[in-house]
């Protein structure tokens, strides 16, 4: 990309991440860890160059783009018996938004991660191999960490465990080796950046409550005369009000 194809927000904010990164300042879990401390690296890897920033986030836009491609090919070869593992592919290779959310880091390496998990999560329901588990839940961890929807596919697959624990009466080690890496993973990071913050929230309410606002910019976007981004959130205090009046509660400001 030219400097002028980088989102002023949410990309250049994640570089930004990287760099308070090396100097020690730990994004809260919901601030995406995973896309701070890639960014972390490239920055140092480019460090030297005078164009570091546009070669760290194409070198990031590669890693992410190339993880969504990966994780559609091998969750269609894993079903190969139903279709060719290239159909997946190019259903992907049509796909409108491939590329454009390449400008928003955090989505395409929460949706490889997440494909990464679900592939494995496949193995394990075809095969039963313990290993399988494991790797989804460090995939979704992973995933939890770019974008904290993964905590949401972490609860659904924890509940279908569950079930299937239940239902075909199998093994709980089973749901054990799947729940434990990512409590300890998350768990692990939530006590590392409280024991230096002193604050022990993931952050989410916040973050949701951020992208509550700036949903706002839907209703300015094609304006002339205003910053949608700016001006969008100040509308929506208007209309809503403020994050502290809420409590951070997306319900009570629609309520409000």
């Amino acid at each position: 990309p030219t400097l002028g194809e980088i989102n002023p927000w949410d990309e250049a904010s994640y570089v930004h991440g990287g760099q308070l990164l090396m100097y020690g300042t730990l994004p809260v879990f919901a601030g995406s860890p995973l896309s701070a401390a890639l960014y972390a690296i490239s920055n140092f890897l480019f460090s030297a160059s005078t164009f570091w920033m546009l070669k760290s986030v194409a070198a990031i836009r590669l890693i992410a783009y190339s993880l969504v491609w990966l994780s559609a090919f091998l969750i269609g070869k894993q079903l190969k018996q139903y279709l060719h593992p290239l159909v997946s592919c190019g259903i992907l290779l049509a796909a409108p938004f491939l590329t454009k959310m390449l400008r928003f880091p955090t989505d395409p390496l929460f949706v490889g991660f997440a494909g990464l998990g679900l592939w494995q999560m496949i193995v394990y329901h075809q095969t039963g191999k313990m290993r399988s588990v494991i790797a989804a839940s460090l995939f979704i961890t992973l995933s939890a960490a770019a974008r904290n929807d993964g905590l949401v596919i972490f609860a659904a697959i924890s509940l279908w465990m569950v079930a299937r624990v239940i239902v075909k009466r199998n093994s709980w080690y089973a749901l054990l080796a799947y729940v434990l890496p990512f409590a300890f993973l998350v768990g692990g990071y939530v006590l590392l950046y409280g024991s230096v913050t002193g604050n022990y929230a993931l952050g989410t309410a916040e973050r949701t409550y951020d992208n509550f606002e700036a949903g706002q910019i839907a209703v300015y976007s094609g304006q002339t005369g205003v910053n949608s981004a700016v001006d969008a959130k100040r509308e929506a205090r208007r209309l809503f009000g403020t994050p502290e009046e809420n409590d951070y509660s997306v319900v009570n400001a629609i309520l409000r």
